[in-house]
């Protein structure tokens, strides 16, 4: 991996078994705290076009800052 310098930098990641990986998501699914997927993804996300919205968010936050919030 290349840092914002263009040196090499090690990642940190324990390898993990994909059993093990999937032993540990039926666990929180069953827990509630993560829904498992499908593994497909549904058509219309690459169908259609993503909601046109009047402003953007970074308008928003920059408008917010200039007021004073």
């Amino acid at each position: 991996m290349k840092t914002q310098n263009n040196r090499e930098q090690a990642i940190d990641a324990t390898p993990v078994s994909q059993q093990r990986l999937e032993k540990r998501i039926d666990e929180l699914a069953r827990q509630g705290k993560v829904r498992k997927g499908t593994g497909t993804v549904p058509d219309e996300l690459l169908t259609t076009c993503p909601p046109k919205f009047s402003s953007s968010v970074l308008e928003a936050l920059l408008e917010e800052r200039k007021s004073g919030w």
